[in-house]
C-alpha cells in the first residue's frame, strides 16, 4: 500500500528502491524482468542506465514511476510514500510526484502546443499566463505556440512533452529512450535541456533509460543493468576519469554513433549482395 508519514527534511528528495523483483505472468509461463534491484537516486542528479534489450530497463522505469506494481520489494519517495506489491491509487503518486518524458511523445492531437500545456489547469489551480509564457521560451517553443502536434518535427514534440513535464513541476523525472528517435542536432538540443533543467532545480531526481552513449556527457552516476539486476554503477568522479582516459566527448561519441551506422549499412548491403550472387 502507499503509506503517507511526515518528511522530516523537505529541502532534501529521494527516491529509493530495495530488492526490487517484477515478474510478468502469462498463464503457466512467466518472465521475471527485475531480479533484486537495490539503490537510492537522490535530488539534484542526473542517473543514466544502460544496458541491452531485455535488461528490465523500461520495467525498472515503470515500476519506479507506479505504472507497474513491483512483485516483491519496496519503494520509499522521500520517506513520504512507500510503494509495495499491495499499493493501491498509484494514480495519486503518479500525478502529484512523477514526470515521464517517453520516446514517442503522446498529446492530444486537437490542441495547439499552448492548449495541450493548458489542458492540464484542472490538475494545478493557479494562474498559469505566466508560468507558460516562461516554460515556451525555456524550451524554445514560444513560436510554435499556435502549432498543433502533426506540424511540429521530432525535436519540438520532445521539447513539448518536456514542457509538460515543467508545467506539472514534479520531482521524479522518468525518460525513457527520450531523444531514441531523434537526429544528432535535437539529441544533444534535448540532452543539453535536460541537464539545464536539474542544475536550475536541485529538488528534482532524473532518471534517464538510453542506449544513446552521449548521455555520459551529462550524467552524475551511470548505472548498467544486465538480466534485470544493477551490475555496475560508475560515480561522477569515477565517468569524469574514464571519460578523460578515453579522450571521450560529445563529438567523440556522434562520430563512433555515425560510424556504427555506417558500419551496419555496409554490412547489410554485403549481405544482399551474398544473397545475390547466389542467383
Amino acid at each position: 500500500m502507499i503509506n503517507e508519514t511526515k518528511n522530516t527534511e523537505s529541502s532534501k528528495k529521494f527516491i529509493q528502491c530495495k530488492d526490487l523483483v517484477k515478474i510478468f505472468f502469462d498463464g503457466s509461463n512467466s518472465v521475471t524482468a527485475l531480479r533484486g534491484i537495490t539503490h537510492r537516486f537522490e535530488n539534484g542528479n542526473i542517473y543514466v542506465v544502460f544496458g541491452p534489450s531485455g535488461a528490465g530497463k523500461t520495467t525498472f522505469l515503470s515500476v519506479l514511476g507506479g505504472l507497474e506494481l513491483p512483485t516483491s520489494g519496496i519503494i520509499n519517495f522521500n520517506d513520504k510514500f512507500t510503494i509495495d506489491n499491495q499499493s493501491q491509487d498509484l494514480f495519486y503518486y503518479r500525478i502529484n510526484n512523477v514526470s515521464f518524458i517517453f520516446q514517442e511523445p503522446i498529446f492530444i492531437p486537437f490542441l495547439t502546443v499552448e492548449e495541450n500545456l493548458k489542458f492540464f489547469k484542472n490538475i494545478r489551480k493557479e494562474n498559469y499566463s505566466e508560468r507558460i509564457e516562461w516554460i515556451l521560451k525555456k524550451t524554445n517553443l514560444i513560436d510554435r505556440r499556435k502549432h498543433y502536434p502533426y506540424q511540429l518535427s521530432g525535436g519540438e514534440k520532445q521539447r513539448l512533452s518536456i514542457a509538460i513535464a515543467l508545467f506539472l513541476d514534479n520531482n521524479i523525472w522518468l525518460c525513457d529512450e527520450p531523444t531514441g528517435t531523434l537526429d544528432t542536432e535535437s539529441k544533444i538540443e534535448i540532452m543539453n535541456l535536460l541537464e539545464d533543467i536539474i542544475k536550475n532545480d536541485s529538488s528534482k531526481v532524473m532518471i534517464i533509460v538510453t542506449h544513446d552513449p552521449l548521455f555520459y556527457e551529462i550524467a552524475d552516476e551511470v548505472l548498467i543493468l544486465k538480466d534485470g539486476m544493477i551490475d555496475l554503477v560508475i560515480k561522477k568522479e569515477e565517468l569524469d576519469d574514464y571519460k578523460t582516459k578515453l579522450g571521450f566527448s560529445i563529438q567523440k561519441a556522434t562520430k563512433l554513433s555515425s560510424e556504427f551506422k555506417r558500419q551496419s549499412i555496409l554490412k547489410k548491403l554485403d549481405d544482399i549482395k551474398k544473397e545475390l550472387d547466389k542467383f
